[in-house]
């Protein structure tokens, strides 16, 4: 049934410059670290106008990306996904009677974890997913196997940056919670009204000045001393299965 999330690439100039300029739905781009001049800039120019990361590789990172070499420099992977902006979602849930649940994602790169956050999101009956730009996993064929098709079922936003994000949240009246291990015991009550949950990676957790900005820390009780800490798709299936037992009937 999953065999069908297999990654598509572009390569080439032409081709890709025609897929942004058409709207196509591109994950990412990498072009070859020497290149430079007006077509360069073209490039940059476009992927930024569509909010469409640009990576800057060395050659042979092209050419294992696609197993060939005759890109021209050039090489798109395609998106399974079509991503939305969160200033459109959050009014949009609004207006139609919905309580905010959104899960935002603060530099999480492992595509199984990606997958599986997405499976318990939608199970969880959670709105939308909010990955950044830059240090995020990407939406390939792993990740969709991952999540089981899961993430062609949920809003996904692709934000500049999780920081933004969480001032537009609380400017919107949702209220931020941080998961990291200093915080405060679960409290469901808490997470009643419009709601969003920060996860940061495994190995260096949400950045500082995100947490920083969100409105409480919340921690999932256990044995440290038998294990540090649950792996971030565990933890995130735990907190988010407290925000659903806050859902009306």
């Amino acid at each position: 049934m999953f065999n069908k999330y297999k990654d598509e690439f572009l390569l080439g100039r032409k081709p890709i410059t025609e897929a942004l300029e058409r709207d196509q739905k591109v994950e990412k781009v990498w072009i070859d670290r020497t290149i430079r001049g007006e077509f360069e800039k073209e490039i940059r120019f476009l992927c930024r106008s569509k909010d469409i990361p640009l990576i800057t590789a060395p050659v042979g990172k092209l050419n294992e990306l696609v197993k060939n070499s005759s890109h021209q420099g050039l090489v798109a992977q395609l998106s399974f996904v079509k991503y939305h902006k969160l200033e459109n979602i959050i009014p949009f849930l609004y207006e139609q009677g919905k309580t905010p649940r959104i899960l935002l994602l603060d530099g999480i790169e492992d595509v199984g974890n990606l997958g599986a956050l997405a499976r318990s999101a939608l199970w969880f009956n959670f709105d939308a997913i909010v990955v950044p730009m830059k240090s995020s996993a990407r939406m390939n064929g792993y990740a969709m196997k991952a999540s089981m098709g899961a993430l062609l079922e949920m809003m996904v936003c692709r934000e500049k940056s999780i920081l933004g994000a969480v001032e537009f949240l609380q400017a919107s009246g949702v209220k931020v919670f941080a998961a990291c291990m200093n915080g405060n015991p679960i409290n469901s009550e808490n997470f009643t009204g419009p709601v969003a949950l920060v996860l940061g990676s495994e190995e260096n957790g949400i950045h500082q000045a995100v947490e920083l900005k969100c409105d409480e820390r919340v921690a999932i009780s256990g044995q440290q001393d038998k294990m540090e800490s649950l792996n971030v798709s565990v933890a995130g299936a735990i907190l988010m299965h407290e925000v659903f037992k806050t859902i009306d009937e």
